[in-house]
């Protein structure tokens, strides 16, 4: 695996020295808030569930929203929702699982980026310049792009890459497990917005203004739920649907 052509290694950090003072503190009371794993400062903020795989083995079966397991296994979905307690059914159910397996965890799934991206365009002025922060872990990414400037956050470590947006919907990187390979973090030139995908998360922050939020909200193609920084995004969060057994 190695960086895809459009992506070029940023020559210094500076780019991205803006998040570190807009991330809130990470701790064990505090848990994982939103606003530690994307920034704060911007009106509204939006959660993206990553979709999960029908039972059904064809290679263009639909894919299953949240919202959908949620009707089967009786569970409330709301903006803290943790997909452990999600699938956990409140109760008898008469059918199977509607799904296959687990939502794609630490990278933004094929299936939203182009819908995602498509909003995200009309939301900056500076589409053709976007930083991406990719996580050092991605397969020995720092092998591969060596002289890429180093961005040091709590708990992360990110190689900081520079690509038009549309780098996100053809991916980032090309060879063997190229696909499952994703920015953690990335934002426009003029930090209009920014989208993190936490390696351990199985679904998308975005922060950006009250229109383009919005717009995410409504968009067909996405299941986006509003969040807002203070809010959890930890194996805690969920206090609404009881624990799994």
């Amino acid at each position: 695996m190695q960086p895809a052509p459009s992506l070029e290694p940023a020559e210094s950090a500076a780019p991205a020295e803006w998040l570190g003072p807009r991330l809130l503190e990470l701790g064990a009371a505090l848990g994982t808030p939103v606003g530690a794993v994307v920034p704060t400062g911007y009106p509204a903020y939006a959660r993206i569930l990553h979709p999960v795989h029908g039972p059904d083995d064809a290679p263009n079966a639909p894919s299953v929203r949240w919202s959908g397991v949620a009707a089967w296994s009786g569970r409330r979905l709301h903006p803290e929702i943790q997909w452990e307690r999600l699938i956990q059914p409140a109760g008898e159910v008469g059918t199977v699982a509607p799904w296959k397996d687990e939502p794609d965890v630490g990278h933004l799934p094929a299936g939203i980026a182009a819908p995602l991206v498509e909003v995200l365009r009309a939301h900056t002025a500076t589409p053709e310049r976007c930083w991406l922060c990719v996580w050092e872990g991605w397969g020995g990414w720092e092998d591969y792009a060596p002289e890429a400037a180093c961005v040091e956050l709590p708990g992360r470590g990110y190689s900081l890459m520079r690509a038009p947006i549309d780098a996100v919907v053809d991916g980032i990187a090309v060879g063997p497990g190229a696909g499952d390979t994703g920015p953690s973090l990335w934002w426009p030139d003029d930090r209009a917005w920014c989208v993190a995908t936490e390696i351990d998360f199985c679904w998308t922050y975005v922060a950006a203004s009250d229109a383009c939020v919005h717009t995410l909200l409504e968009h067909p193609d996405l299941e986006a739920l509003p969040t807002r920084p203070e809010h959890r995004g930890d194996m805690y969060s969920d206090t609404i649907n009881p624990p799994p057994n």
